[in-house]
């Protein structure tokens, strides 16, 4: 059978980030939200054809938890009714550590999920102010612990170098602390000050490191990543033997995946695609079958 993979996109946060310019939006209605999940199911149920074998299923966004573990439960049961997965199918979900509790990472690892994705970005406050984060470096510890609880030991986190006003030292403690937690993969992003986002705003106020700085920055994070037993197997991403990420080396492989929700892009028999960044749009069209 063909291999696919699957991703689908939740466009809800609890707060917008200040350097995101990915189609998401804040402090959505739980009736929306619920909308949102019913048309992602039946999308899913809707799927034409056949004859794949899923490989990766993955939830991104946005923020996937915002919906609930209970509503992500639900929509990997429907996964698994209408697609053959591959017995060791790669399942992975984004969280942000506000967004989630013991007992919801207990009910996505008995539903399927057997991978996690939870955004440190720094573990410096004022980072975190800066950025809109809606979290602290104790929710993501705290987040992480319950993850190690609940079982699952596949545990993917997220940091972001070359940030304003964060000195090289700043970022050392930031790399040496998710470090010290020892996570499966590790991927980190040279920030990325896209125009029309919040941080775009007030470039001007801000001071970022030069082109040198960013490099000597990128350059420490892959030496010492690469000194505690982590492979550099692409430009972001580092992982521990035996866990790349299936679904991300994928898309190098050229390996088909389709898109399910607002905003989602597809690569499906040799065609790139995508669905209309419309939250409401995409609930309506859903009803149509």
């Amino acid at each position: 059978m063909e291999k696919l993979q699957l991703y689908y996109h939740f466009p809800f946060c609890l707060s917008k980030c200040a350097y995101c310019a990915f189609y998401s939006l804040p402090c959505v209605s739980e009736e929306v939200i619920e909308a949102y999940v019913e048309a992602l199911i039946r999308q899913t149920e809707g799927f034409a054809e056949d004859g794949f074998e899923v490989c990766t299923v993955y939830f991104g966004g946005g923020t996937p938890s915002v919906v609930g573990a209970t509503r992500l439960a639900r929509l990997i049961t429907a996964i698994k009714r209408k697609f053959a997965l591959s017995d060791n199918a790669e399942i992975t979900v984004e969280l942000n550590p506000k967004t989630i509790n013991l007992n919801g990472m207990r009910l996505l690892k008995e539903a399927g999920a057997n991978r996690l994705s939870i955004g440190a970005q720094s573990f410096n406050p004022e980072t975190l102010r800066l950025l809109n984060r809606a979290h602290s470096a104790e929710d993501f510890l705290h987040c992480y612990d319950n993850a190690l609880k609940a079982g699952f030991n596949n545990i993917s986190a997220d940091l972001i170098f070359a940030l304003p006003h964060e000195t090289t030292k700043m970022l050392e403690h930031s790399v040496k602390t998710l470090l010290s937690l020892k996570p499966q993969h590790i991927s980190v992003y040279g920030l990325s000050v896209e125009e029309g986002t919040p941080l775009w705003e007030k470039k001007e106020s801000l001071s970022f490191p030069d082109e040198e700085e960013e490099e000597r920055q990128y350059e420490l994070v892959c030496s010492m990543l690469n000194g505690a037993g982590y492979k550099h197997y692409e430009i972001s991403n580092f992982a521990l033997n035996g866990y790349q990420s299936r679904h991300n080396t994928g898309y190098w492989k050229r390996t088909p995946y389709f898109g399910f929700g607002a905003g989602a892009h597809s690569f499906y028999k040799n065609r790139r695609f995508y669905t209309e960044e419309n939250l409401q749009a995409y609930i309506n069209n859903s009803k149509l079958g």
